[in-house]
């Protein structure tokens, strides 16, 4: 080891104090608030895009709904094909009659309303059959979904055609 002029002993000579001080390693508190207020941004632009995907994942799932509805009556008149003009049905018309067909239109009517949001007697919206005579099958869906983007509701269908 080495002595150096001011008595002490090591490798590096002792500092002077002077007028700029030795700097600490932290952060200011100006640098915090900029990232807190970055890292706000951040997670507001997460929480929208999760708002978003779950709008997205609602609209899906009915759709799936009214999908699955629509083949399990195509399936209903496949299974009945003789009595295949009985199954029309107007936009939101309630099924009547005690026999075999207007029970099985009924029973999948009340799971339209029940699958489908807003699609209740006198809402003019749930399901309309249409069979024309080379069978071909058109059932169409009407409901009314979430909020579009200028916060309107927005009527949303599906439609399918099919020969049975």
């Amino acid at each position: 080891m080495t002595r150096h002029r001011n008595g002490s002993h090591g490798t590096h000579p002792r500092r002077r104090p002077g007028p700029h001080r030795h700097r600490n390693g932290g952060f200011t508190l100006l640098e915090v608030l900029v990232a807190v207020l970055i890292l706000s941004i951040g997670l507001l632009g997460l929480a929208g895009l999760q708002a978003t995907g779950l709008r997205y994942s609602t609209h899906a799932a009915i759709d799936s709904q009214a999908t699955f509805l629509a083949y399990d009556l195509l399936d209903r008149i496949r299974a009945n094909r003789d009595r295949a003009q009985d199954y029309e049905l107007d936009m939101g018309e309630t099924p009547t009659g005690g026999d075999f067909v207007a029970q099985d239109l009924g029973d999948w009517v009340d799971k339209v309303r029940l699958l489908l949001p807003d699609t209740g007697p006198g809402t003019g919206r749930g399901a309309a059959v249409a069979v024309d005579s080379d069978l071909y099958v058109t059932i169409t869906l009407h409901w009314i979904g979430d909020d579009d983007d200028e916060g309107e509701p927005e009527l949303r269908e599906f439609l399918i055609r099919s020969r049975i």
